[in-house]
């Protein structure tokens, strides 16, 4: 497989492409999303009726609730799109040597982060919800503590051909 659009200048010397794909941008409707969502419209209500009273005032609070109206639309739809949006504007790449997680979001640009592919790499299919193949992990914070969230490729249709083909990336890994 050649240097498909886009990567040239990338790849190291010696690198070989060995699958590309994206992740399915399809978005899934949690029961978290619909909590989201009536949140949100709750305060999204409460906002435009404390700007409403406080215009007819005369006094010009009511500018101080637009805040709070962005933030109940962000509420609303930031956690049930968020995640499609990304995954739309994302590429993976997996070459003989390490994966590529590519993506070009407004006001971020273009971005690639690499992760190479060693005998120690810690691989997992996940095959739950939807299938994934994780290379990595990150911490995540909450008020409860932290946590560990899969790094790798989401939502892919053929991650157990990935996933064989990272396996066979690290039986030929030296270190």
């Amino acid at each position: 497989m050649g240097t498909p659009s886009g990567w040239e200048g990338i790849l190291d010397q010696g690198e070989v492409i060995i699958w590309q794909g994206r992740p399915d941008s399809t978005r899934i409707w949690y029961s978290v999303h619909y909590a989201c969502l009536l949140l949100g419209l709750v305060i999204s209500i409460f906002a435009i009726i404390w700007m409403a009273l406080l215009a007819q005032e005369g006094d010009w609070d009511w500018i101080y609730g637009i805040l709070v109206l962005c933030m109940a639309i962000l509420t609303m739809f930031g956690l049930p799109f968020g995640k499609s949006y990304l995954w739309s504007k994302s590429w993976y790449l997996l070459t003989n040597k390490r994966a590529l997680i590519a993506t070009d979001l407004p006001f971020f640009g273009r971005r690639i982060k690499s992760h190479p592919i060693t005998s120690q790499t810690p691989l997992e299919l996940e095959e739950r919800y939807e299938t994934s193949v994780y290379f990595t992990t990150k911490t995540r914070r909450n008020s409860r503590g932290s946590y560990k969230v899969g790094v790798g490729y989401d939502r892919i249709d053929d991650a157990k051909k990935v996933f064989h083909l990272m396996r066979e990336i690290q039986k030929k890994a030296t270190y």
